[in-house]
């Protein structure tokens, strides 16, 4: 079993690990410590999502170094876009990995979501350990639902999705920006965020 999905090999090649995606129900996964929250990804559905998210991750390197949960949502909301838009007509559930349940969870709790980041100070905190596992893949976003809910719905990237909702109101408010100038843009966050006028209710 390869170590990685999709990978580029140099300027040219692509390569693409058959056994990253035989299916969610595949017993050799667990064996192997593949989580199960990662199910989503390992369904032959999510090759195209895997291979195009490599060839846009492979031009924009997602960046880590010292930047906000903002920052970090909106590079990975600008990802989303790229991959909405190259592949139209994939539901949201493939091109983000979630469960068409978390899909739902995160349409319904977009305000919930956002003013959590704000109220817990974590929008433009710089702290890795805090905020990285909001944009990151994992078995739940942490904080966002009760802890008495044994059973949690909220996706652990649920960041990707809120920086996908942002990018999604910037791009409606500048028809004019082309997909290659939005993903190509350096606008500090704080100022994208503002000139998306993006405010959830």
């Amino acid at each position: 079993m390869s170590n990685w999905p999709s990978f580029p090999l140099d300027n040219t090649t692509l390569c693409i690990g058959l056994d990253w995606f035989l299916g969610d129900r595949f017993p050799f996964y667990r064996s192997v410590g593949v989580p199960s929250y990662m199910d989503a990804h390992q369904r032959k559905s999510y090759l195209p999502v895997s291979v195009f998210g490599t060839i846009y991750k492979s031009i924009h390197p997602f960046d880590t170094e010292d930047k906000t949960l903002l920052d970090l949502m909106i590079q990975r909301g600008k990802e989303q876009y790229f991959l909405h838009k190259i592949l139209p007509g994939t539901p949201d559930s493939v091109l983000f990995g979630f469960t068409q349940l978390q899909v739902n969870w995160c349409t319904s709790s977009e305000a919930l979501i956002y003013n959590f980041f704000i109220h817990q100070g974590l929008l433009y905190s710089k702290d890795p350990h805090s905020v990285q596992p909001y944009v990151n893949d994992g078995p739940f976003a942490l904080g966002l639902e009760p802890v008495t809910d044994l059973v949690k719905t909220s996706p652990g990237n649920v960041g990707a999705w809120l920086g996908y909702k942002i990018v999604c109101n910037y791009m409606a408010r500048h028809p004019e920006t082309t997909l290659a100038q939005l993903t190509e843009m350096q606008t500090d966050p704080a100022t994208f965020l503002d000139q998306a006028k993006y405010r959830p209710k």
